[in-house]
This record gives C-alpha cells, sequence and structure tokens, in this order.
C-alpha cells in the first residue's frame, strides 16, 4: 500500500459521512484504493454503449459510474451528475464535492491541487460544451489524478441545455494534457 493510501485510510476514519446523500471519505478511499488495480475490483457489467464497465461504486445523486481504459494507458473511473437546474447547481455542486475532496486528503503531504477557470472545450456545428471550472488534484506524484468540475452542454438541434457536475479518478493521466473527465 503506497503511502498516500494508506493516509487516505486514516483520514476517511477522522471524516465521516456527512450524509447518505453524497460522497464521503470512505467512498474516496474505496475508489481510489480501487484504482491501485485499475479498478478491477469494482467493475461490474461490460455496458457496450459507453465501451467501458459500469462501476459497482457510484456516489450518492450521480448517474451510472462508467470505467474504461484511459488514453494514457492507465484507467479511468468516471461519474456525471445530470440534470441539475442551472448552471449555479452545477457550479455548486462540482465546489461541495471539490472541497470533500480537499478535506479527505487534507493530510496527505504528497497531493498538489489546482483550480483551472473554465472555458469553452468544444465548439462544433452540433454542439457547445463549456467548463465552468475545474478542480484537480494529483496523488503519488501524478500517478492518480481525481477531476471534479462542471460544465453545460448545449446542443444546437434540437435545442438543449444540460448543466453537470462531474467527477472522475484516473490512473497514469497524461500531466501534460488538460484535465477533463472522459466522458
Amino acid at each position: 500500500m503506497t503511502g498516500y493510501l494508506k493516509a487516505i485510510v486514516a483520514v476517511a476514519l477522522l471524516f465521516p459521512a456527512a450524509s447518505a446523500s453524497a460522497m464521503d471519505c470512505k467512498m474516496l478511499r474505496t475508489i481510489v484504493g480501487a484504482a491501485g488495480q485499475d479498478f478491477e475490483n469494482i467493475k461490474g457489467p461490460w455496458e457496450s454503449d459507453w465501451e467501458g464497465w459500469v462501476a459497482k461504486i457510484v456516489p450518492p445523486g450521480s448517474e451510472k459510474c462508467r470505467i474504461a481504459d484511459a488514453e494514457s494507458g492507465g484507467s479511468s473511473l468516471s461519474c456525471q451528475y445530470l440534470g441539475l437546474p442551472t448552471a449555479d447547481a452545477a457550479i455548486d455542486k462540482s465546489d461541495k464535492l471539490g472541497r470533500m475532496v480537499r478535506a479527505c486528503l487534507s493530510a496527505q503531504g504528497d497531493v498538489e491541487e489546482k483550480f483551472l477557470q473554465g472555458g469553452v472545450q468544444e465548439d462544433n456545428q452540433y454542439y457547445m460544451s463549456k467548463s465552468h471550472g475545474t478542480y484537480v488534484f494529483d496523488l503519488d506524484n501524478g500517478a492518480v489524478r481525481i477531476v471534479v468540475g462542471s460544465e453545460l452542454h448545449r446542443s444546437y438541434d434540437p435545442k438543449e441545455t444540460i448543466h453537470s457536475a462531474n467527477f472522475c479518478v484516473v490512473t497514469k493521466p497524461n500531466l501534460k494534457r488538460k484535465p477533463r473527465c472522459p466522458t
């Protein structure tokens, strides 16, 4: 068990669940611990539409979580909180998730945290995707990355706007690329 994983186990005992309706340190510890084995122990059935596995662990309030091979050669667990009514609700959700992750990792010394301002991520003839901002936590010298953010997705035909928050854990991340949860 790495130094990080030992610390997250200890921290999880200090921060019990705030409520059953939110992700807590125990769940974060389980997810990050599973990252050390490319999430093998929490993989559910294969979902061909997603080209990934359904995660056996789903944070309360999120849709199904997907486990997939990451472009960097590692794996990722990605969860979306869909159907949020406004951009402010999505930002609030990602801020709460970011604060929870920070609190759970507060005793860990080798965590690098940064906040990236939002902006348009993609704009084409079909849709526009815009990030409101992203929390990034790099653990174990970049071996594991936790990304929490919110975004707006607006399709042009039919006209539809979706506000969401995202949570993901990526192993072996490409540290040179802009952090973004795989969807």
